[in-house]
């Protein structure tokens, strides 16, 4: 790995990491469902997609540069271990609905903003 894909990796990591610590400031979010947690997952699920897949079609010389965006920004910014914490302590706290609601949000809405970005990406590739 050349040290200027470790840089790269490493300034990306710093900006999804603020951007993630910016989102959570938001003060619409309140405190009774983890919206925030929620809000970064699916928009780094939708942007991993749409990302993804333009490059594979559009930029190809970009390819060996995607782990600044996957491993770096998206890495950083999207939270799962902050996503199982949040799941766990709903549970622990006796919120079986907001858990079972919070889970499928997260691995429905997951998936389907990945698949979202995908198509989107394709579709601008094109």
């Amino acid at each position: 790995m050349s040290w200027q894909l470790m840089v790269g990796i490493a300034l990306a990591g710093v900006l999804g990491t603020l951007c993630r610590w910016g989102i959570a400031l938001l003060p619409w979010w309140g405190t009774s469902f983890p919206w925030a947690t929620l809000a970064v997952n699916l928009l780094g699920s939708f942007c991993a997609g749409v990302f993804w897949a333009w490059a594979q079609g559009r930029l190809p010389q970009l390819l060996p540069w995607l782990p600044v965006v996957f491993v770096g920004f998206l890495g950083a910014f999207t939270t799962f271990s902050t996503c199982m914490l949040d799941s766990a302590n709903l549970l622990l706290a006796g919120r079986p609905i907001r858990f079972l609601l919070y889970a499928l949000l997260q691995g429905g809405g997951g998936i389907s903003c990945v698949i979202g970005g995908i198509l989107l990406g394709r579709w601008l590739a094109s």
